[in-house]
């Protein structure tokens, strides 16, 4: 009775050291077949739900059809950069890494080139007509001709006003005043007699060298003296009939449309009626120290600081002076 008791206590003991029995070996007592089937289900289900919300990255194609233009040009750029900078990069590292070498080389090509040139008829051209057109332009391929294929004469320096009230008419007695105080200022600049003296002009109504520059504007009608104009009644229609003359006082035919801008006469011819615009011309010597240039400079300032002035006007007078030289171009 004892071995038996003693048999009994060890295997429950065992028992309760191993734990409970898997439900696996339950099942083989009956009712495990349905658990390991939920099992299944449930592993099926979570990857199809898996599978749902995880899509496919979309193709190379399907990205470049949904680029717009101008990403798919700065694509192609970077692509087309991307050896450049290689080399640029390479370069560099070259350079960095050999300096001695990089300053030798440079200086021997620098020297080299200069000396090639030199060598075979090298020039330097500062002409801005040429430097900031487009080579074999139109306009380059005409002045050419101008300048080398013709007896043409070259262009002296000069200055070139424009008069306007914004697409207004500009006939009138106030408008033409304004013109003689634009000749009276530039006539009295720092430069212009030392300049002008130095002209060949014959005055056409002396007949003699008066050491000034040509004129050629509406002034004209006055002998481009302030003092005559002065003398003429102040009205708009006393001014627009001497402005209508086809004679300057001298004799010389008057050409409108190198006075005017857009003039128009009435149906007889004889009398102006519109013009947009004022013409008038300051001829300036040619001098071999370019000295001219700076007379050039000054009637720009004096021209701008004009405009200005009279922008500002209290009566709402606008008349606006715009101003073109030979060296605005270059100044620009």
């Amino acid at each position: 009775m004892t071995e038996t008791a003693d048999a009994t206590n060890d295997a429950t003991n065992a028992s309760t050291e191993n734990g409970p029995a898997p439900e696996g070996e339950n099942a083989a007592n009956g009712g495990g077949g349905g658990a390991a089937a939920d099992d299944d289900a449930n592993k099926k289900l979570y990857e199809t739900e898996e599978s749902k919300s995880i899509e496919s990255p979309p193709s190379s194609a399907e990205c470049n059809s949904e680029l717009t233009m101008s990403q798919k040009w700065s694509n192609l750029v970077l692509h087309v950069h991307r050896p450049i900078l290689q080399v640029i990069q390479m370069v560099t590292q070259l350079a960095a890494r050999n300096p001695r070498w990089t300053i030798a080389s440079v200086s021997l090509l620098s020297f080299t080139l200069i000396i090639l040139g030199f060598a075979t008829n090298f020039n330097v051209d500062v002409d801005e007509n040429k430097l900031w057109t487009p080579f074999g332009s139109l306009p380059i391929q005409h002045m050419d001709y101008i300048n080398d294929d013709t007896s043409f004469s070259a262009i002296d320096p000069h200055a070139t006003f424009f008069f306007h009230e914004d697409g207004k008419n500009v006939l009138g007695h106030a408008q033409v005043a304004r013109i003689f105080e634009i000749l009276q200022g530039v006539q009295s600049l720092p430069s212009y007699d030392k300049i002008c003296s130095q002209d060949s002009y014959v005055d056409p109504y002396e007949n003699e060298n008066k050491n000034a520059c040509e004129i050629g504007c509406v002034t004209r009608f006055w002998n481009n003296s302030a003092a005559l104009f002065d003398e003429t009644p102040a009205t708009d229609e006393a001014v627009i009939e001497i402005l209508s003359q086809n004679e300057f006082p001298e004799g010389t035919p008057v050409k409108d449309d190198m006075l005017y801008g857009k003039p128009v006469r009435d149906s007889s011819g004889d009398l102006l009626t519109e013009a947009q615009l004022y013409y008038c011309l300051f001829a300036l010597p040619d001098l071999e120290d370019d000295s001219q240039r700076e007379l050039e400079k000054e009637i720009i300032d004096y021209a701008l600081e004009k405009r200005d002035e009279w922008a500002n006007d209290e009566n709402g007078f606008v008349f606006r002076p715009e101003i073109a030289t030979m060296r605005s171009f270059s100044d620009e």
